[in-house]
This record gives structure tokens, sequence and C-alpha cells, in this order.
């Protein structure tokens, strides 16, 4: 299993997925997104630079496999969280539009506040007037990995920003999950456009009182922790329904 986390966090906050993986019998490879994680100084292209995440995990997956770790190259799937939703749907063959990249930074569209950044917005419109296509320069981009069998996203962002063609030629099966008080990454917009878009998706909805944040780890009362299991539950029943495992 790759693992991407959202925008500004880092490997740590999904470590409840990660032990219930591997509990199951999966291996778990996460990465902390350079520039956009909470283990480094934030950096503005990261924040917006979103299909070079894909190639962090096919870059450390390359390096794992070249480790005698016993992983099985037949059986890799991926799982993000909100931008890392992105992150695992790019993976498999998921792009984006540049068009409302552009809008986006140039400032002729608002940016979405950015919890994670505040001075985002400000901070891009100035790279933007400086260097436009070096900051944009990919973004259209194929940036899948054939070794990826599968997906799962949990509450996936950027939904607006999508090439829906792209969507409809994802051909391994995907699993979304969403919150029905998600106000980050409001389903509408996002969870609900994968779903409606990738032929093999399979989109649950964990509760209409579930938020964007609930599915981060250090659980704070007994009702995130049951949604964790929940959705460690569901992931695991879907990996084990194509990958023959327990």
């Amino acid at each position: 299993m790759l693992l991407s986390h959202g925008t500004g966090g880092s490997a740590r906050s999904l470590a409840w997925l990660a032990e219930a993986l591997v509990d199951a019998g999966w291996a778990v490879l996460a990465v902390d997104h350079h520039g956009n994680t909470a283990t480094q100084d934030h950096q503005p292209a990261a924040f917006v630079r979103a299909w070079e995440r894909p190639l962090d995990l096919s870059r450390a997956l390359d390096q794992a496999l070249n480790l005698d770790l016993g992983l099985d190259a037949s059986r890799l799937v991926a799982c993000g969280f909100s931008i890392g939703g992105y992150t695992a749907a790019a993976l498999c063959g998921v792009r984006e539009l540049r068009p409302l990249f552009e809008a986006l930074v140039s400032g002729q569209i608002s940016l979405p506040a950015v919890p994670e950044y505040p001075g985002l917005a400000r901070e891009l419109r100035q790279r933007w007037e400086q260097d436009p296509d070096g900051l944009l320069a990919g973004c259209e981009g194929d940036v899948s990995d054939a070794r990826v069998r599968a997906a799962v996203l949990l509450s996936p962002g950027i939904g607006e920003l999508l090439d829906l063609d792209s969507l409809e030629q994802v051909q391994c099966p995907v699993l979304i999950l969403s919150g029905g008080a998600d106000e980050t990454t409001p389903a509408e917009a996002n969870a609900d456009v994968y779903a409606k878009h990738i032929p093999a998706a399979q989109h649950v909805c964990l509760g209409e009182r579930v938020g964007h944040y609930d599915l981060l780890d250090a659980p704070t009362t007994g009702e995130r922790t049951a949604l964790h299991r929940l959705a460690a539950r569901l992931i695991v029943q879907f990996l084990g329904s194509f990958a023959g495992a327990s």
C-alpha cells in the first residue's frame, strides 16, 4: 500500500490506517511530500504542484522494490487522504486541467482557504507573475504508474480541477470514502465527481456527521475511534475483494 497524506500533513496522520493494514497483512509505504508536509517548512509551489506527489510515491516504490523485503509487486495499491486522494487517483491515470490551475494561481478565481498555509494565495500569485510556465510545468501530464492495481480515496480533493475524460479512462477498482459534514472537500464537488466518472468506483459515505479532519490520527473522542475502525474495515474488505487478501 502506497499512502499519501493530505495538504500540509504527514505520513503520521494516517497511522491509524497503516496499523490496520499491517495487521491485515499488508506492507505500507508512506511518504512526507516535500514542501507540502508538516515535517518541513512549507513551499508555496508544493501546495499547487499536486502532480508531483504521485511521482514521490513512484520513486519511493522503486526504492522499496529494490530492497529484499519480500514485497508482492503484483498486489500494489495506492491510498490517500484529501489531496492525497487525488494523488492515489493520479497513479491510476487521473490528470488535471491547466487552465483551471492558471485561473487559481493568477487570481482570476479565488483560491479556497488553506488552513495549513494562510498566505498561500498571495505567494502563489507572486510566483505566477515571476515564472508562470515554471510554476505549472507538467500540470496536465500523465503521472500514472502501471504497477498500481487499485486505489482508495479518503475525502479526496480538487475534484473541480480534474480532466473528466481521464477519470472515465481509469480501469482499476477504486474505493471512495467521504463524510457528509465535510466542508473542506465537500462530497458534491469532489468525492461525487470521482465516483460518477470512474467506471469501477465504489463510493461510501461514512456518516452525515463525519467531517474532513475526522479521518486524521490522534482521535479525541470514542466516536472518532469507531470511525477509524469502520473506515479501516471497509478498506481491508475492498482490498481483499480484488487482491485475494485475507
